[in-house]
């Protein structure tokens, strides 16, 4: 599914099939405010739909962080090895803190997350570590974006429309009629999903780190 056809939907709904008013160009930036808050839905609701990914990352000596990708929302396994290496070793062990005397190891052996970062251990040798991580969805930046939660269509859809009823067309009264259809699609979203996950046997790794102070 594409961006495109999301915007077409969300037409229909302001009652402007033929995108006279509503173009794509209107609506696109409306749909990825939509699509942004999809995210966070998943999130709030513990739905692990955003793909997970891996990223080879450098380490220099003495450093005790591991910066994060662009497109990162949330870490769920470390491995590491020296830099330049071929094998990869085990997980790296997840603690609550880093224990601040372990300053003389050569490699990383723990790692934590807290305050939005990923700790580690500052190794006393260059390194290398494999983050293992869920990424954000695609951004929506044209009508031929990809739009990865094809279920997310009539939800997307909807608030598309409530935004730019909002937003755009001024028109308080459109967007709170809109509201009834967003909440329908919205539960139904959220069940489609969670039964989804439940058939599959899918279990996110906790990241224990994410909400640390």
């Amino acid at each position: 599914m594409i961006a495109s056809e999301v915007t077409a939907q969300a037409a229909v709904l302001l009652n402007d099939a033929a995108q006279i008013l509503f173009t794509d160009i209107v609506l696109l930036p409306v749909l990825g405010k939509a699509n942004e808050e999809l995210e966070q839905l998943l999130e709030i609701n513990e739905i692990p739909l955003q793909k997970q990914v891996s990223a080879s990352i450098a380490i220099a000596q003495g450093v005790g962080e591991v910066p994060q990708p662009i497109d990162f929302v949330e870490a769920l396994d470390l491995r590491e090895r020296e830099a330049g290496g071929v094998n990869w070793g085990g997980e790296i062990t997840e603690v609550d803190f880093i224990d601040p005397n372990n300053t003389n190891c050569g490699s990383i052996i723990e790692w934590c997350g807290r305050n939005a970062k990923i700790l580690i251990n500052p190794p006393t040798s260059n390194r290398e570590v494999l983050l293992n991580y869920i990424r954000k969805l695609t951004p929506i930046t044209a009508g031929g974006s990809v739009v990865e939660i094809y279920q997310a269509k009539p939800w997307l859809a909807a608030r598309t429309a409530q935004l730019a009823a909002q937003n755009i067309g001024n028109n308080p009264k459109k967007a709170e009629e809109l509201q009834v259809d967003v909440d329908r699609m919205q539960d139904v979203l959220i069940r489609m999903l969670v039964k989804r996950n439940q058939g599959m046997g899918v279990r996110r790794k906790p990241y224990k780190g994410r909400n640390r102070p």
